[in-house]
């Protein structure tokens, strides 16, 4: 790949039309075979040498520093989670509160079991002849109906 010479022609055309691909001076004069004017730098413009003397500490006492400012730095932000950690906890007790002021918490047994328990046995007994059960569900309708009615009357 790109290692042979290659046998096809290139020209050379300046404007703007249908086909036509843009290309920079330099990709032109590299492709007459000119030098390039800009000298290639390796992307890493820092050598290892000064590379070296900038990620090293030049003292166990400039070692010590960092370190310290590290653990400095650490604590600080320990220390503003658990500020951030107890604010969203407190955050969150508040909104349970409010939504529990909001909506009464219901806990009611279940009311008119029996009749319920009598309704659902007719209907299991005759699968095909649900007519059959008509006083279980009305007993039972009536008992829910008096107990909505004795409900309303002791909020109002």
């Amino acid at each position: 790949m790109g290692g042979g010479g290659s046998t096809r022609r290139v020209t050379f055309e300046s404007g703007d039309g249908p086909g036509m691909v843009k290309i920079s001076d330099s990709v032109v004069r590299r492709l007459r075979g000119e030098a390039d004017a800009i000298t290639h730098q390796p992307a890493d413009q820092w050598s290892t040498t000064e590379r070296t003397s900038i990620d090293t500490p030049q003292t166990p006492q400039e070692l010590s520093r960092i370190q310290d400012n590290y653990e400095e730095r650490l604590q600080s932000l320990e220390q503003r989670n658990d500020d951030l950690s107890k604010k969203a906890n407190q955050e969150f007790a508040l909104a349970v509160q409010e939504v529990e002021k909001k909506f009464v918490k219901c806990s009611m047994s279940p009311i008119c079991q029996e009749l319920q328990d009598d309704v659902l046995r007719c209907y299991q007994l005759n699968p095909k002849q649900t007519l059959l059960c008509s006083k279980e569900v009305t007993a039972f309708r009536l008992c829910v109906e008096e107990t909505k009615k004795k409900l309303i009357t002791r909020r109002g």
